[in-house]
């Protein structure tokens, strides 16, 4: 009780210093503001560029939480680990999976299920959130044995969606897993990769094989060769009326939905950026990145501004965010950095994942839940 006491001492200290630190900012944009109706973009411009930096950089920590990290979750060998965002030195639950499906590759949280996906070599676990109790197995009929597994999947309208480099992208009905699709699959060692997977607002499925993006249509069952920024992609995102990609050279890149031949740099790091968050406050759209060496970024593409969020020791590979967590993956898959936004500066703490199970990290991803008022 005494430990906890101090840690909450210390960031309510933390956030003091940098409310303190901000009281100049808050103040002309109070001045600006007038009345509740102004946004964040329409009040930026009252500021300095050094001062807009300085805003950006913190507005994570001063807007209200819509929803709160409850857990981190890694996976490391074949391990699913619950970690704590608050004390991540603490593991909270371990669970072994087992290799029915070949090796863990990747994690995902599914909140309309409260569940994990978990992808691996041959197919996908759907296990609880809570308790890492087995809901369901998807298996890829006819897989051979694979070295790598699925890169990523997301359940939308009862249909789970899966990206596998070897086994290309994949569906199934998640109450009946033995109804499955192929969307697409590799022929002759093409396309070489098939990563990332998301659902857009309208219901299609975003998904990138090599240096194309494409997209299924659920409605009329149709695949679609929807775009290509030049490049292998790494990971992409659909937020509002913008798709975004990060690339094997490490660009981060923004493309309209209704111009997809139309791109746009926003970010660039000197090594790929495999995972792209978009957290929303208001009017501004937040796009979380890896940056090597810079740690994690905050990229406002339409402010023109970049902002650092965590600082870690060594360069970071994978980030993942919600309103009130960051966390980033070290280069080496060895190191599992948090911070929570009452955090002192950007100082992030390590969750020792690799050390206690002596396996490298995988993937991970964070449990977030709407803010109980």
């Amino acid at each position: 009780i005494k430990s906890r006491e101090m840690i909450e001492q210390a960031a309510l200290a933390a956030t003091n210093r940098r409310l303190e630190h901000l009281r100049t900012v808050l103040d002309k944009l109070q001045a600006a503001a007038g009345d509740d109706e102004n946004r964040w973009h329409e009040l930026l411009p009252a500021l300095t560029p050094s001062e807009r930096g300085r805003l950006l950089e913190n507005l994570w920590r001063l807007t209200p939480d819509r929803s709160v990290a409850e857990a981190i979750v890694a996976v490391a060998g074949t391990f699913v680990l619950w970690i704590d965002p608050r004390q991540p030195q603490l593991i909270m639950r371990r669970v072994e999976l087992g290799d029915d499906l070949g090796g863990l590759r990747s994690v995902g949280y599914a909140p309309e299920r409260n569940a994990l996906l978990i992808g691996a070599a041959q197919g996908v676990w759907l296990i609880g959130a809570d308790d890492g109790r087995i809901l369901a197995r998807f298996d890829t009929p006819d897989a051979a044995p694979q070295r790598t597994g699925y890169n990523e999947a997301v359940i939308h309208d009862g249909v789970l969606y899966a990206t596998h480099s070897g086994l290309g992208a994949h569906r199934w009905n998640v109450d009946e897993p033995s109804d499955h699709a192929a969307l697409l699959e590799p022929e002759s060692g093409r396309p070489r990769t098939v990563r990332a997977v998301t659902a857009a607002p309208d219901g299609r499925i975003f998904f990138a094989a090599d240096a194309r993006v494409y997209f299924y249509d659920p409605q009329n069952d149709e695949l679609v060769d929807h775009t290509s920024p030049g490049e292998v992609v790494y990971a992409l995102s659909v937020e509002g009326p913008s798709l975004y990609v990060t690339t094997r050279s490490g660009k981060l890149l923004a493309s309209p939905l209704n111009e997809p031949a139309r791109w746009t740099a926003l970010h660039r790091a000197r090594e790929p950026i495999e995972s792209i968050t978009v957290r929303r406050w208001n009017d501004l759209a937040e796009i979380v990145v890896p940056s090597d060496a810079q740690g994690v970024v905050g990229v406002y593409g339409d402010e023109g501004v970049v902002v650092k969020l965590l600082e870690a020791p060594s360069p970071i590979r994978r980030a993942w965010a919600c309103d009130d967590a960051i966390v980033g993956l070290s280069e080496r898959r060895g190191e599992l950095w948090i911070m929570s936004a009452d955090a002192p500066e950007r100082v992030a703490r390590e969750a020792p994942i690799a050390r206690d199970v002596g396996h490298s990290i995988q993937d991970a991803c964070i449990v977030a839940r709407a803010k109980s008022a």
